[in-house]
């Protein structure tokens, strides 16, 4: 697998964890933005997620990646949704 696809890999597994755990939603009109939920038990839960489907799917080897990236997104997503606010549609 080349190093492109262990990045979108990586960026896709956390996406889907923290969904999964419910510890971030995305916006109605916008799919891409995050909008944390406000729950710690949900975020600890998302590097739980996660760290299980790396172990499931034998890539142990990105774990440390793999929490890099779930950090920059829980900690990209705010309590509302940015492009909303931004054009003012909220």
């Amino acid at each position: 697998m080349p190093a492109t696809n262990f990045a979108e890999y990586t960026d896709t597994t956390a996406r889907l964890a923290i969904l999964k755990a419910k510890a971030a939603y995305t916006c109605n009109l916008h799919p891409d933005v995050l909008i944390l939920a406000g729950d710690p038990n949900a975020e600890r839960r998302a590097f739980e997620i996660a760290g299980n489907t790396l172990t499931y799917n034998d890539r142990t080897f990105l774990a440390e990646k793999l929490i890099l990236v779930l950090k920059r997104e829980l900690e990209t997503a705010g309590t509302e949704c940015w492009l909303c606010k931004q054009n003012l549609l909220i």
